[in-house]
């Protein structure tokens, strides 16, 4: 039997693992960057792309970007943290405390 506190907290451990898979991917795609392997960080529609040279520019730009890494991290968090604190809130009404 599933408590009322217990979907709140799954969500929150899942946007957890979203926002270490986000940290991860932002690391390995600046490793392969200073690298110079942009070949493995383009997805497929943008490899039929005909201008290569832009979708190159425009991955750096994303991935130097310090504001779009701080905010997909701060949006995750933010996330994150609104699913535990409902999760306490429930759990604090069931227990009485």
């Amino acid at each position: 039997m599933l408590h009322d506190s217990t979907p709140p907290l799954l969500r929150g451990l899942g946007t957890t693992i979203i926002l270490i898979a986000t940290i991860l991917s932002f690391i390995i795609a600046r490793q392969e960057i200073k690298a110079g392997d942009l070949a493995r960080l383009k997805p497929a529609a943008a490899a039929v792309a005909t201008d290569q040279a832009d979708d190159d520019s425009v991955i750096e730009e994303v991935l130097s970007n310090p504001w779009i890494e701080g905010l997909s991290y701060l949006g995750t968090t933010l996330i994150a943290s609104s699913f535990y604190l409902e999760w306490f809130q429930r759990r604090r009404k069931r227990t009485g405390a």
